[in-house]
């Protein structure tokens, strides 16, 4: 059942259905000598209405996680598409994590197997010339 209080009216509703919900830290990482409502910066109200709250924290480790990034990146994806160690071997010969653009371009194009709709390239064009006011570079030419 979910119980709802508003504007004087209290009901009791039958429920059919879960609710399962994630939240980052306000500040980003989770600070141990506030609440939970504190660092998620959620009302008491609205967090009461979850049955179960768990906090999974992450232990910053850098290695660590540049470990798990490339055991993500070497996972084949797909038959049809490029594998993760193309795509890692390319990232670490660059070093500094960017791909310069004639070595991203396969990738994508390999990636997006269908041709976007029509509709969609002209909407995205004319939304990037009238917000983003875009310009060229010689670089980005000489790939394209």
């Amino acid at each position: 059942q979910v119980s709802v209080a508003k504007a004087g009216i209290v009901a009791s509703l039958p429920s059919r259905c879960s609710v399962i919900a994630a939240a980052n830290p306000k500040s980003g990482t989770y600070n141990l000598s506030k609440s939970v409502a504190e660092n998620l910066s959620m009302p008491g109200p609205l967090l009461s209405r979850f049955d179960l709250v768990f906090i999974l924290r992450d232990q910053a480790c850098i290695v660590r996680d540049k470990q798990i990034g490339m055991a993500l990146l070497n996972q084949p994806m797909d038959k049809s598409r490029s594998s993760g160690p193309e795509l890692a071997a390319t990232m670490e010969q660059f070093g500094n994590g960017r791909v310069p653009l004639q070595h991203r371009l396969p990738w994508v194009n390999d990636f997006q197997k269908e041709p976007l709709p029509l509709q969609t390239v002209k909407d995205y064009i004319a939304y990037a010339r009238e917000y983003c006011k875009p310009k060229m570079t010689d670089v980005a030419a000489q790939g394209l």
